[in-house]
């Protein structure tokens, strides 16, 4: 069929000058026994072709609108109209070019696990959303990189924050030292419905003697309190690169903002370098992780992974560190960063390991939320999350969170710094005590632009809105080669992680959105390449990705995405209707049916099985709150 039918999703029939499905599928290298047999060194496909791996090929048909659509991976290359699909099905291969391949045992194909369906569509439909701002936080006299954000689960609320560098007036006061500040983590207040601010810039972090690097931030739901960490340089008594915690009052808390401010092992000879912070939604506790510099005999120092876990009110509850890199504690670890997994109540501390046998890996440790009886880490096994798809690539600046759609890890990282790809990666999370990871899906890639270069970009990050059944990815597009503007690019995701439909065909791109980042004072498109300078996340009072970043000038500023289609599947019988009484100080839930009861300490969940439990379910009503639904 030629192109001007208008079935195809593709701007042209020939691979090689189709940008979209060289992106999508890169040429894979010859199996080591073909090469070995045929003497084929060196063999790679061509990029848009499916030579030497296995694919998944979809063929969608809908017998009322007479449609049949045809993917392979996930990608959509066309419609087909006008079509009965009822009858049977072949399979065959079929080359008709004598010239695409002269050896006759190499002109094969083979299918495996062939399923036909029924029961309606299941072609995934492109989303459509809506983009708000960019939106400047920091005023002219503020000169700010570096940002970041967390969503306040019990009242309207978003806290921005960024690094101000100047403190031009003087006006940061280090909340520790009650000195100047020379470098300062700065919040801001948002309204998240209306995205307009609700305080003055205040400071949570300061440094008086030197800057901070990186920071981060959760809200904790147990202390109704945001907990910020920042690492910082050349910092008291030693000089040493320090961590820093601080507990924020949200704005409805009278008194000060910073509720407590504290440096972690400030007197130790050790200095440490990126943080990150997670926290359980169950009991409040606090882990943080860092990258921290650890002697080797030789006199110099490598990179390692530690972690310390803390109470609510931010009081050490392990006797030392634990350390995360097991698999070589004498090589380098970098980037690390924690996924609290909700359903399991546990941490996922998760970095990329350099060494000789772990180059540029991802890899990751279940962490407890609670110490064990000696006040030790509860530390789980060392994994491997990245898979070597692609030969060379590198695997860093990794982000995950546990899919609320089918309980799963999901993640994604980066090629490296200013890199033009990255993939996703899928896991199964085991059961405990030993919670082993089970990749459940192939890696795929959600930006692959090698030989197009579309853009560069660096750090990925996750967030998912469980109304709308999507998960966004989204990273910094900055130096395309191709004439893009620079901004905050965004690859939406269905409920079991795929890449929904929507490429943008004419520019090969996996992404669905492109926010393009002006800054409104120089008249330009800008954006900063740093690993730190944004983020997004899921406000469900707005029912709406919200978002922050730093520009490369001095800037920082909030952005919304709202997604207005529905990607979930619809349930296939009457939900259950829940009922609950109360009598002699017990609570009863009854439903009808054979359903699952769920309970979560919040109404927007996350839920999570009440085990064992039937109707009518009794509880007593001294314990603390919770919330039911009923599910298949």
């Amino acid at each position: 069929m030629g192109l001007d039918t208008g079935f195809y999703n593709i701007a042209s029939l020939n691979n090689a000058n189709a940008p979209a499905v060289q992106a999508a599928f890169p040429g894979q290298s010859a199996p080591a026994l073909q090469i070995e047999q045929l003497g084929q060194v060196g063999t790679t496909a061509q990029d848009g072709t499916f030579a030497f791996a296995w694919h998944t090929m979809k063929i969608d048909g809908d017998a009322d609108a007479g449609t049949a659509t045809f993917s392979i991976d996930g990608f959509t290359f066309g419609t087909v109209t006008g079509v009965d699909v009822s009858g049977g099905i072949a399979v065959t291969h079929w080359d008709p070019f004598n010239s695409v391949n002269g050896i006759a045992e190499l002109a094969f194909g083979i299918y495996d696990n062939l399923v036909i369906s029924s029961g309606g569509s299941t072609v995934p439909t492109a989303p459509t959303f809506e983009m708000e701002g960019p939106i400047v936080l920091n005023a002219e006299e503020l000169f700010t990189n570096g940002a970041n954000m967390a969503i306040n689960t019990h009242e309207p609320e978003v806290l921005f924050t960024t690094l101000e560098t100047l403190n031009a007036n003087g006006q940061f006061m280090d909340p520790i030292t009650g000195e100047v500040s020379n470098t300062s983590v700065i919040g801001f207040f948002y309204n998240p419905i209306t995205l307009e601010p609700t305080s003055d810039p205040f400071i949570i972090v300061g440094n008086p003697d030197g800057n901070i690097e990186t920071h981060d931030l959760k809200y904790n739901p147990v202390s109704r309190q945001y907990v910020v960490v920042a690492s910082a340089t050349n910092y008291r008594p030693l000089s040493q690169q320090t961590p820093i915690i601080s507990l924020v009052n949200p704005q409805s808390v009278d008194g000060d903002r910073v509720a407590k401010s504290f440096a972690y092992e400030a007197d130790g000879d050790q200095s440490f370098d990126d943080v990150a912070v997670a926290v359980s939604t169950q009991n409040g506790n606090i882990l943080l992780t860092a990258e921290r510099n650890f002697p080797t005999a030789d006199g110099g120092s490598r990179e390692g992974v530690m972690a310390a876990l803390f109470d609510q009110d931010g009081n050490l509850l392990t006797s030392e560190f634990g350390r995360m890199d097991q698999l070589q504690p004498d090589g380098d670890e970098d980037d690390p960063d924690i996924v609290y997994l909700e359903n399991n109540d546990v941490f996922l501390v998760h970095f990329n390991t350099d060494g000789d046998d772990f180059q540029n890996v991802i890899t990751g440790s279940i962490v407890q939320t609670v110490p064990d009886a000696n006040g030790n880490m509860q530390i789980g096994t060392q994994q491997i999350l990245g898979a070597d798809r692609k030969d060379g690539d590198r695997q860093g600046h990794s982000a995950a969170l546990e899919n609320p759609f089918n309980d799963d890890l999901i993640g994604v990282f980066d090629y490296g710094n200013g890199s033009n790809g990255g993939d996703i990666f899928y896991f199964k999370i085991g059961a405990a005590p030993e919670y082993i990871l089970e990749e459940t899906n192939e890696q795929i890639p959600y930006l692959e632009a090698e030989g197009n270069d579309i853009y560069n970009h660096r750090h990925p990050q996750l967030a998912a809105d469980r109304n709308s059944g999507v998960i966004v990815i989204i990273y910094n597009a900055k130096n395309s080669g191709s004439g893009l503007p620079n901004g905050i690019a965004i690859t939406f995701l269905g409920p079991d992680g795929n890449i929904l439909p929507g490429i943008d065909s004419d520019a090969g791109l996996v992404s669905h959105g492109l926010l393009e980042t002006i800054d409104p004072f120089m008249d330009s498109t800008t954006i900063d390449n740093d690993a730190n300078n944004y983020n997004i996340k899921y406000d469900p009072v707005s029912d709406s990705f919200i978002g922050v970043y730093a520009d490369s000038s001095s800037f920082t500023y909030a952005f919304r995405v709202k997604v207005n289609s529905t990607h979930i599947s619809p349930p296939s019988s009457t939900p259950a209707e829940l009922s609950i009484t109360s009598s002699d100080g017990s609570i009863s839930v009854g439903w009808d049916g054979n359903g699952s009861l769920q309970a979560s300490s919040e109404v927007e969940g996350v839920y999570t099985n009440v085990d064992g439990a039937t109707s009518p379910y009794t509880t007593t009503a001294d314990q603390s709150r919770s919330f039911f639904r009923v599910v298949d």
